[in-house]
This record gives C-alpha cells, structure tokens and sequence, in this order.
C-alpha cells in the first residue's frame, strides 16, 4: 500500500472517527421542520416540484425560505432510506464530511505538489471544531454539500487546464456542473468564481484578461443564479433591511477570524463583539497586507480564500436573526489547510530533521486538542433539552430561552417550557411568537381558557396572525362550538389561498356539522394545494364512507396509504369497507395488516375477531376477543361476543382456544 493512499484512509478515518458520537444525537432546532414536516420530502413524485420556485414560496416548511434545493433532495432520499432514524442522517453528514476531506487533501496536493502539507491541512480541517455546528446539526449539510462541490469544481478546472481536446471539454464540463450542483446546495457558491480567479491571479499567475477569459462563464452563472434569487424567489436583499451597522460588521468578521484561529468556548448564540475581536482582524489585515508587499503568492492566495469566503456572511448576515454562526466558517476555513500545505514542507535533509519533528509536533498537538474539542462539543447536540440548556447558561436571551421552552414542551415537560417562555418574554416582550408557543403550552397543559386569552391578545395586535386564528378555531372546536370554529378557521384560509390545513380542518368541522358536500368541497381544495397529504385523504375516506360512498372511500383509504404507510387507521377501515361490500376475505386480510403494524389497536383486533365470528371460525375470534380485553378491559362488546362464543363451546364442545398476540391499529378520528 502506498503512502498516498495510507494517508487518505487515516483522513478518512479521522474525519469520520471525530463525529461518530453523534450517531446518537437527536433531531434539533430546525431539522424537525425541515425533515419530519415537509410533506413533499415524504415521496420521490415531488422531485421536480422542490426545483420550482413555488415550493419555496408556498411549501417548503423552513422558516427562512432559502432555495437550497440539492439538500431536500438528499432529505427526500433519506425519508425513503432512513425513514424517522436520527442516527442515518448523521450517517449522512459524516460521509459528506469526509468526501470534503478528502476532495480538499486530493486538491491541497494539487495545488501545492506538498503531500505532508497537504495531508497536515487537511487534517487540521477534518478535526476543526468551528466545523461541529455544519457536521453534527443535520440541517446545515447545505455547507457541506456546497463545499464539496466546489472543491471538486476547482479540481477538474485545475486538470481542466493540464489536458487539451476531448478530455479538457470532459474536465471543463463536469467543472461546471459541480459548480451548478454547489450553488443548489447554498448561495454562499456564488463566491467561487471570485475564489477560483483569485487563485488564477496568485499561484496560477494568471494575468486579469485571460483569468476573464477562462472563468467567465462561472461569473455569467453566478450572475444569472443571483438574479433567479433576487428577483424571481424575490428575496430580500441588504438595501431593503436598516440598522446596518459598518463597525459591528467588523467586529463580526474580526470574531469570525478569532474562532477560526482560536476554536474556543464554542456558543450557538452570538451577537456581541468583543475588542479582541477587532485585534484579531487588524493581526489578520496587517498579515495580508505584508503577504502582498512580499508576493507571497499561496499566502496571499489563503488569506484571500479566508476574506473572500467571508465576506457574504460578514456582510449579509448580520441583517438576518443569527448575526454570526460558526457553521458559516465550514468553508471560510480551508485558507488555514492551504496555509499548512503550501508552507509545512517536511524535508528528508538531516538539516531539517529536528525542524521536521517540531513541526510534526505542533500540528499533530493542534490536531489532538482539536479532536477532543470536537468530540466534546457533539456532546453538548445530544438532546434539544441539553443544548438549550446549555445555551441559556452561555448566552441568555429571547431565542435561546424560547428555543429551551419548545424542547421543554416536546419532551412534555409543560411546567418548565412555561418557565422559559415566560423568561424570554421578559426580553423580548413584545415577541408574538413566543406568546403564540405560551398559548400552546397552556393549551397542552389543559388550561385552553388561559390559553384562548393568550391568543386572542395577539390577535388584538396582529388581527391576521394565522396561526393565532387556527388556534383559537381548534378551542373553539373542542368545546363543540363548530360556529365560531368555523368562522376562524375561514379567516385563516382567506389569508392565504395555500392554507390547506385550515382547508381540512373546515372540512372536517363540515363533516360534523353533516355538511357533507362542503367538506368535500374543502377537501378538494386542500388536496390542490397539498396532493400527498394522507391526513386529507383519510378525512376524504371517512366523508364517502359516511356518506355510503364505498368505492369512492377505498380509493381515498388506498391513497392514504399511498403517503403514509404506517396508517393503520386506514387499513382498519378498508377492512371494514370491503366487509360491507361483502369481501370478506379481503376485509380479514386489512385488519391482518393494521393489526401487523401495530399490535396495540384494540379496534382491528375486534373487527377480526368479527370477521371470524360471522365465519363461525370461534377459537380464532375468541383469542381475538380476548386480545382486546387485554389491550381495553373496559370493552363491552368484546366482552358480550366471549361471552356468546362460551355458550357456542358449551353446546358443541368447541376446544378451547388459544390466545392470539397479534399487530393491531389505532382510529384516527377526524
């Protein structure tokens, strides 16, 4: 085994080794939204939809409604793959990590000829622990996947430029649809034509003319791109956002700088800047600037890497709710892997030697100590509750107590998600949406009068707050007062005509209310703006089973189960349908299967025990009858049936019947 190859396993197995405590992690923050609740990632059918700029505008389920396509697609793949198995998706992330790994080792040598420099820088950067926010939090593979085909964008232009005929049109090509795959990861890709003409300039000594020449067909994509973003996703550019602030823009980049040369004390929440900031970013301008008077070309050429890569997120960023995050830095920091490769060159003179071992030294030093900053940092994303926690203690404020509040409340910790919501109101107390999370949380601990107040307070002030509505229409609704809920829920619609679960849920209040042509109606409606939504055509399914529209109500069960597999609910009720159209077996078949699926759904247990009854199979139903009485005690008609069945055994000396553990279902009521 050669050394080359030695070296990209021990890569490989380093990048990969730093990350494998997060195989245990939860799903955080964002990554609920953005994978458990996009409905479209739920079916291969929408691969062309999340290209379109409607999906972005209307469905995607993220707060921020960046267009970052690539990354749903890799959700998409893993929701048919991995289905609700955290530990997959950070399987994912880490093979994705250590690709860019070895994709930027393959391009340091490139670059520099340096094979120890290059093995050292990339070992520095698989082990950097700015890099845990992009790595261990699933949401933000979109700076992996971007740096990952950007790396290997300017890999195939470098051997683009070495071949000539067939095989530079081959480089030349599949350079650019890297490029193309890289900007469908993240916008930050629009830089690498400024990186790659950079490097043209520096190492490449290229003069400005020809470096035009061979990347101006990157510029016209980046500009095209930008204009696709700004103009018809319309996103909000920097001039339409005030309180810009030039010396906090500095300050950030000065911070960014300090956490990329020194990786400690690690936070999710940053929004202040420190006068050591501003040191670390004058250290850093007067290093760049003696690098140019002295032409140094790969320091020059590193340094520029590390600006130019920052600047989008120095100069956009503090406009949006996170000021500086470390996952921004994933790519900013392979200026420091091109500074060891093209500078830490281990010669084989006995002159070197002792330099050679102090060098070995210290970089290897850094990378342990970086490793065991890593590894303890993946600690801290283990659980929403252990993070935000953590996060309250380093940086105290509105999002980070709110952010605890709703880890609280998903993990039914109620008391607590009210302590902290309250906690960041006292920040904040003017934040809507923390008081929306407060009225749910009074609302899941029982208290809806509290909670109907809370709502109806912030739709004082914001009287077309959807989600306040929708709110207040589902108290409504519990108590029985479907009027009112109905009137809610119609305002909700009306403000946006994409709003197919106000749609579903003024069907199902219509089915109710024995309106059953205007549910339909609304059904219809809300299938038009969400076509793989099981929950709308399990409520269709119920509205033709209601209305003896048999055919009609398996189709919409059928399709249920088309979006959802796990639906036992629909399976019990196919079965119920085909008993009543006489298909006995098939209705014995789908109880078999919801009971298969879950083994605890008394009422399938109790149709098949039905089922064998009528077909005078008595054992069978019996251990069927009995199942349930062990699941539901309480269950009369179980218990009625056991009870005709024993006066059966009794007349004919029926043997006596064994009881049958098997997989049942639970009703999904409207």
């Amino acid at each position: 085994m050669n050394k080359n190859l030695i070296l990209i396993l021990g890569l490989v197995v380093v990048s990969a080794g730093v990350y494998m405590n997060t195989l245990k992690n939860e799903f955080m923050w964002d990554d609920e939204q953005l994978i458990q609740e996009d409905r479209c990632l739920k079916s291969f059918e929408y691969i062309g939809y999340i290209f379109t700029p409607k999906y972005w505008k209307t469905d995607f389920s993220g707060y921020e409604k960046r267009y970052r396509p690539l990354r749903a697609l890799t959700f998409m793949a893993e929701r048919a793959l991995w289905g609700e198995t955290v530990a997959g998706y950070h399987v994912t992330n880490i093979v994705l990590n250590s690709l860019v790994v070895f994709i930027l080792y393959i391009l340091l040598k490139k670059i520099t000829g340096n094979l120890w420099g290059s093995f050292f820088g990339a070992l520095i950067f698989a082990v950097h622990p700015v890099h845990t926010e992009a790595v261990t939090w699933i949401k933000n593979r979109t700076d992996i996947l971007c740096c990952l085909f950007m790396l290997l964008s300017f890999w195939l232009f470098l051997n683009k430029e070495e071949k000539t005929g067939k095989n530079a049109v081959f480089y030349w090509l599949f350079s650019l649809i890297s490029f193309v795959l890289a900007l469908l990861s993240k916008e930050m890709a629009l830089m690498f034509p400024a990186l790659l003409s950079l490097y043209l300039l520096t190492i490449g000594r290229t003069g400005i003319q020809a470096v035009m020449k061979k990347t101006a067909h990157l510029w016209a994509i980046s500009l095209a791109y930008f204009i696709f973003l700004y103009f018809v996703l319309k996103r909000n550019t920097p001039a339409n956002v005030s309180g810009f602030d030039f010396l906090y823009m500095l300050g950030v980049a000065g911070q960014y700088i300090r956490l990329l040369f020194s990786p400690f004390n690690l936070q999710t929440e940053r929004t202040f800047v420190y006068p050591v900031d501003y040191i670390f970013l004058g250290l850093f301008i007067t290093a760049l600037i003696f690098v140019f008077i002295k032409k140094e070309m790969k320091a020059l050429f590193s340094f520029g890497w590390i600006l130019t890569s920052m600047l989008p997120v120095v100069y956009v960023e503090p406009l949006i709710s996170r000021p500086i995050a470390e996952q921004r830095l994933y790519i900013p920091s392979i200026g420091i892997a091109l500074l060891l490769a093209g500078y830490l060159t281990l010669s084989d003179s006995f002159s070197w030697k002792l330099t050679n071992a102090l060098a070995i030294g210290v970089v290897s030093g850094i990378a342990v100590v970086f490793s065991w900053l890593t590894l303890v940092r993946n600690t801290n994303w283990e659980t929403p509750v252990k993070f935000w926690a953590l996060t309250v203690s380093q940086s105290p404020g509105f999002r980070s107590y709110n952010n605890l509040g709703v880890a609280y409340e998903k993990a039914g910790a109620i008391d607590y998600a009210i302590k902290e919501y309250n906690s960041a109101l006292e920040v904040y107390p003017g934040s809507t949406d923390v008081r929306y999370n407060l009225g749910v949380a009074y609302y899941k601990k029982g208290d809806s009068k509290t909670a109907l107040e809370v709502f109806e307070s912030i739709l004082k002030e914001e009287p077309e707050n959807a989600f306040a509505l929708k709110s207040v229409a589902k108290i409504y609704e519990d108590k029985g007062d479907y009027i009112t809920a109905l009137e809610k829920y119609s305002e909700a619609a009306k403000l946006s005509p994409y709003d197919f679960i106000s749609l579903n849920s003024i069907g199902v209040i219509c089915t109710r209310l024995g309106k059953f042509s205007e549910a339909e109606k609304n059904f219809l409606e809300a299938l038009k703006n969400n076509p793989g939504s099981d929950l709308i055509y399990y409520n269709l399914g119920l509205l033709y089973h209601m209305s003896k529209r048999l055919e009609e109500a398996a189709v919409m069960y059928e399709k249920t189960l088309r979006y959802n597999k796990e639906n036992t609910d629909a399976m019990n009720n196919l079965g119920i349908l085909y008993d009543m159209l006489g298909e006995k077996e098939k209705a014995v078949t789908w109880f078999k299967k919801a009971i298969d699926r879950d083994p605890g759904y008394f009422q399938a247990h109790y149709n098949l025990g039905n089922s064998y009854f009528e077909k005078e199979m008595y054992p069978e139903a019996l251990g069927e009858f009995s199942r349930v009485l062990e699941l539901n005690p309480g269950h009369k008609p179980a218990k009625e049936k056991i009870e005709k069945i024993k006066k059966i055994s009794r007349a004919d000396s029926l043997p006596a019947a064994s009881i049958y553990s098997l997989n049942s279902v639970s009703w999904s009521r409207i």
